[in-house]
């Protein structure tokens, strides 16, 4: 074999190698550590509160952003890098746990803030009368423009739920394109999610720009369970062990919900009227039955609304965690990639999202970003950029990795570079005869 021929195949040898390390990898069990090394994603430390944020907004508005810390305070930011100023203190109201499951857990901004300055808070109140350990509370607040702060006093309560135990409150607020506001409430470790006479373990749809003698707000007519007995009127969905965080998805006309499994599964489904979600009787796709699950042959799963996607909780494995943090639609520009992708966490700092494949969804990897704060909420920037809130205090956004500037930058130049060599090197290469 003379040296044309070797040069041929060393240049092929190398032109493979880069090529297949620009392939994306198969995600199974004996390569998660390579995947996790090569990840084209990252997080950058935007800031680092003193306290510990659970949910954030950019208003439009008022060109700023809100933060709710879990201790019961709403923060303003002009940006996300700037120094919070704090507008709103009312943990006089909030009950908190060592856990971080009580406390202020969410809120939404109403579709008029522009002329009404409303805003919605999820939290858990303080008992006064010792006959129940906590209330989940849903509550008004009016921000005033003026003194760019919300007053105390401004409180229009909206639901109270009282609740005997500790844990799965649920927590997420939002309003859809019609105005009508999402509840999500937990099961309150109670065996209610599937008792449509109770609120535990629902998703709730209200509206709460109408109001009635004995209550805040109104039934929208067309609830699910609307004028039937024994029901409450309020739910839109049932079946929930903690579904605590939700999103209105405006691409596909959904709501994502993610609901926090016991110890086995945990689950992302799509938001249907009426529909039953299986709890307690089903966990992911499986019966549940403490501590473990059983095939769906051993359940009654009739008429039941099973997950769009699901993960144990193999924490070894790449698809795993322990609670699921979700999520949003990304709609933002600095990945283009994943755009119309449904993006969501785990507890154990984990991001994922969702491939539509054949009207179906799977689970992919994105980044296990270890930085050693939980990871509590997904929320975006202004520029619709994803941000991670931690139950640390800091906030990151989502950005591309080291390693995915080493790809579409260095290796190409170096695949280049070293064509270019070979060739002036074959050039001058003597020739022999074949």
């Amino acid at each position: 074999m003379n040296n044309k021929i070797l040069i041929s195949i060393l240049t092929f040898s190398i032109f493979l190698v880069l090529i297949i390390s620009l392939i994306p990898y198969d995600f199974n069990t004996m390569q998660n550590y390579a995947i996790k090394q090569t990840s084209n994603y990252d997080i950058s430390l935007i800031q680092d509160f003193d306290f510990i944020p659970v949910d954030l907004k950019y208003i439009e508005n008022i060109n700023s952003y809100f933060v709710l810390s879990l201790k019961g305070e709403m923060y303003k930011l002009n940006d996300l890098s700037d120094t919070p100023k704090l507008i709103f203190d009312f943990s006089e109201l909030v009950k908190l746990s060592p856990t971080y499951s009580e406390g202020a857990l969410g809120f939404a901004i109403h579709p008029n803030f522009s002329n009404n300055f409303k805003l919605y808070i999820f939290y858990v109140g303080k008992n006064s009368t010792n006959d129940f350990r906590s209330q989940i509370k849903i509550s008004e607040f009016q921000y005033d423009l003026t003194t760019q702060s919300i007053d105390i006093n401004s409180e229009v309560e909206i639901i109270k739920i009282n609740q005997e135990k500790q844990d799965h409150q649920g927590g997420t607020l939002l309003f859809d394109d019609n105005g009508l506001l999402f509840i999500s409430i937990g099961d309150g470790w109670t065996d209610e999610s599937q008792n449509l006479n109770s609120l535990f373990g629902k998703i709730l749809r209200i509206n709460v720009d109408e109001k009635q003698t004995s209550q805040n707000y109104t039934i929208p007519f067309d609830n699910p369970y609307v004028g039937l007995d024994n029901t409450r009127a309020e739910i839109y969905a049932y079946g929930f062990r903690n579904p605590f965080r939700m999103s209105y998805d405006s691409s596909r006309d959904i709501i994502w919900v993610s609901d926090s499994g016991e110890n086995t599964i945990e689950e992302i489904n799509i938001l249907s009227k009426g529909g039953n979600f299986g709890w307690n009787i089903t966990e992911g796709n499986y019966c549940f039955n403490f501590p473990e699950v059983k095939e769906l042959s051993e359940c009654d799963t009739n008429n039941m609304i099973f997950p769009v996607a699901s993960y144990n909780h193999t924490r070894s494995n790449l698809i795993g965690g322990y609670a699921t943090i979700g999520g949003l639609t990304y709609t933002g520009v600095s990945h283009p990639e994943l755009v119309g992708k449904f993006i969501f966490g785990d507890y154990l700092e984990r991001l994922f999202f969702l491939e539509e494949v054949n009207n179906n969804f799977d689970i992919n990897f994105l980044l296990d970003f270890n930085s050693g704060n939980y990871l509590n909420s997904l929320s975006t920037s202004k520029n619709n950029e994803i941000i991670l809130l931690t139950y640390s205090g800091e906030i990151f956004e989502l950005v591309k990795s080291n390693i995915y500037y080493l790809k579409i930058i260095v290796a190409p130049i170096f695949l280049i570079g070293l064509i270019i060599y070979i060739f002036k090197y074959y050039q001058k290469m003597p020739r022999f005869n074949e």
